[in-house]
């Protein structure tokens, strides 16, 4: 939308349209709420993925990938509440830089630097680098597009960022099925 010349996002929509974001926070603080505590002891013995003796880094990149995943996981959603809710833009824009670059930028570069040390074998380092380099992408390509000015783009872009970051979730759910089934 425009006004006066310049871009403005479309923010409120009603209530039906955020009818899925209680559906959608309660699977994110369900996820936050089991990986995090064992990282936050910064135990490595608590540790969900064991870290490989040969690899004295991987723990430290671990838990801080692991930190700021869920910084991007509970930011992304505050902007998802924030759009529909029609917060002034200030705020949403404020809860992006912290999305962008407390979450995503340094979680995706930690993900990079796991898959280099990946222990499950040659498919899952293919894959983990394939979402990590297209999670950094998304999220890269949708900040320039609002600085650029480009709100529709952006927001396509940062919905792909957004759905890329809660990938773990689903990853995590249907695993295990195919893992089965194979």
């Amino acid at each position: 939308m425009t006004t006066g010349g310049t871009k403005t996002m479309k923010t409120g929509g009603g209530w039906r349209r955020g009818l899925w974001l209680a559906p959608l926070s309660l699977a994110v603080l369900a996820f936050l709420t089991y990986v995090l505590p064992p990282y936050l002891t910064l135990d490595p013995s608590r540790s969900r993925i064991p870290p490989p003796p040969a690899h004295p880094v991987y723990y430290p990149i671990l838990v801080l990938h692991v930190g700021c995943a869920a910084i991007a996981m509970a930011s992304g959603l505050a902007q998802i509440w924030t759009g529909v809710k029609g917060a002034p833009p200030g705020f949403h824009r404020l809860l992006g830089r912290v999305y962008v670059f407390c979450g995503v930028l340094p979680a995706g570069v930690m993900a990079l630097a796991l898959s280099t040390m990946g222990q499950f074998g040659p498919v899952l380092i293919a894959s983990d680098v394939t979402l990590a380099t297209l999670w950094l992408t998304a999220t890269i390509t949708g900040y320039r597009m609002m600085r650029r000015g480009q709100v529709a783009a952006h927001r396509r872009w940062m919905t792909r960022s957004y759905a890329l970051t809660l990938s773990i979730i689903s990853n995590r759910l249907w695993l295990p099925v195919v893992a089965a089934i194979l």
